[in-house]
């Protein structure tokens, strides 16, 4: 029986380890089983020949044992060898994109379905034995199931996840509210949240003791995180905010009560979940209608959704962007290098320069100089801040290889003014220009329309458009008539082959939408 127990939890380690994959994408799917399950669905075919190695190599132990006659302690200890060696080989070639993150959460997910099959797994082989006599693995017959498994473990933990979320806005909550004075900025939109973010706590930093919400945190919990590690003595708390359906930012602005409101660009975004453009407008206006009595409100002049919300609000607020009534930006200049521009605050010029690229990068650091502005800072150390700026990861970041070649990583950029901007950065490189895409996700009906534009966008600009990835057609006829070459394939492994024996010194290479694993 003991000895069951371990070839039980042998094979549950080893599916564990072969379906981690699938695992990673149910996190990315923000552990919503009806997502995931559209996902496995869609990806039965490339999951196939993982489960035929794997219940081929039961049905060989099985014949092993059938044939040679081993005892159950030779057979359970040739089970655990084999599995862990072909759970190497198998494990060995994957390549997720977007890499599991083990938190707490995760890690009880596995858990728990670790202990699901193995327990499933011995009652199975056990039964078989008392049934048919015969001690071989009847559980193999489990294997293609595990990444249900997966699912289910998070279903049954789902009433303490509910309470757990529960005690830890209620505690997020309390955390803010005793801290007597804070100033509190919630920062919203389909692009641009963290750049602003960021750049604002930038230009406070000299004045003002300033939190952020971590990268990309935006989700209820994840700014429970953040402010669990707020320290005592911040004076001004900035929350990004982000949403997929209609109630997300309310209940966000309901945990934070920001005073101040940032509205960055607004354009087709998690079009699967709104439905409508107007629903995204509706959702990030929560914001302003969740902001605390004599709030302030920001919005993007830059943005036709957001100059929309501009004039529906009827509390105090401040236009601010390259077009901006009260902060503003002229004689913008764009280099492959960097950005040269005047902002203009209360009427007067002052001359900034950034290595941030792109002109969106100069709508985003507007408004935060109208939110710095808000709260006192002095023009000339804004400036001062502009000039110190770095772009956050995976957001139109230039590096340089050894052999010379520029690579500009714009792999968050998830919309169509992020590929308008990448374009326009492109165009300001000598050499050959590589645009390599995977389109944009999340478009529901809009879907082909958005990645054909995509396509339209970039024609022109790049010498070589390499599409990856589903969307490549759409793109591919999107980008006919332009001056560029069009190849496709399947992954970005194929793309980045296909590059080494293209790209020399003095060559650009942009990275557009790198998907996570859920969308390939």
């Amino acid at each position: 029986m003991y000895l069951w127990i371990i070839v039980s939890a042998t094979l549950s380690a080893y599916c564990t380890a072969v379906f981690i994959d699938a695992a990673a994408v149910f996190q990315q799917c923000g552990y919503k089983t009806k997502d995931y399950f559209v996902w496995l669905n869609k990806t039965r075919k490339r999951r196939l020949a993982k489960i035929l190695f794997s219940i081929s190599l039961m049905a060989a132990l099985i014949v092993l044992k059938t044939a040679f006659y081993f005892d159950l302690v030779s057979y359970a200890v040739l089970c655990g060898v084999c599995l862990y060696i072909c759970a190497y080989i198998v494990c060995g070639g994957m390549k997720l994109r977007v890499k599991p993150k083990f938190t707490f959460r995760f890690t009880r997910i596995i858990a728990l379905s670790f202990i699901l099959f193995g327990a499933l797994s011995f009652f199975i082989d056990y039964l078989g034995v008392k049934l048919f006599t015969a001690e071989i693995q009847y559980s193999a017959i489990l294997v293609p199931l595990y990444p249900y498994f997966i699912a289910f473990s998070s279903l049954v933990l789902t009433p303490y996840e509910k309470l757990r979320f529960k005690f830890s806005v209620v505690k997020c909550k309390k955390r803010i509210e005793c801290k007597n004075g804070l100033i509190k900025i919630g920062i919203t939109g389909s692009c641009g949240k963290t750049s602003v973010k960021n750049y604002l706590a930038e230009m406070l930093a000299y004045d003002y003791k300033t939190y952020i919400t971590p990268k990309s945190f935006n989700t209820p919990l994840g700014i429970c995180m953040a402010v669990e590690k707020m320290p005592q003595d911040t004076e001004v708390f900035i929350a990004e905010m982000g949403a997929r359906r209609l109630g997300d930012i309310k209940f966000l602005t309901d945990m934070v009560r920001p005073q101040i409101g940032i509205i960055t660009a607004i354009c087709e975004q998690h079009m699967e979940t709104f439905l409508s453009v107007e629903n995204v407008k509706n959702a990030k206006y929560e914001l302003i209608e969740g902001l605390r009595l004599g709030g302030t409100a920001i919005f993007s002049a830059d943005s036709v959704g957001s100059q929309e919300l501009y004039d529906r609000a009827e509390i105090r607020k401040i236009s601010a962007g390259i077009c901006g009534e009260n902060v503003s930006a002229e004689s913008v200049k764009i280099t492959g290098r960097g950005t040269a521009f005047y902002l203009k605050i209360g009427g007067v010029k002052y001359f900034a320069e950034t290595k941030l690229l792109g002109r969106h990068n100069v709508t985003d650091i507007c408004l935060a100089a109208a939110a710095a502005t808000e709260l006192g800072v002095k023009p000339t150390r804004i400036i001062s801040a502009i000039y110190r700026l770095k772009p956050p990861p995976h957001r139109l970041e230039l590096s340089e290889t050894d052999s010379g070649v520029a690579i500009i990583d714009d792999g968050y950029n998830a919309n169509i003014e992020g590929v308008k901007s990448a374009a326009e950065v492109i165009d300001e490189f000598d050499g050959e220009k590589f645009a390599v895409v995977s389109g944009i996700v999340e478009g529901g009906d809009q879907t082909r329309v958005l990645n054909e534009e995509v396509g339209r966008i970039l024609k022109n600009s790049a010498d070589s458009l390499i599409a990856v990835g589903a969307y490549s057609d759409h793109i591919a006829r999107g980008a006919r008539g332009g001056k560029c070459k069009v190849v496709k394939f399947a992954d970005l492994s194929g793309a980045k082959d296909y590059l080494k024996g293209k790209v020399k010194r003095g060559d650009v290479v942009v990275f557009i939408n790198d998907l996570p694993d859920r969308y390939l």
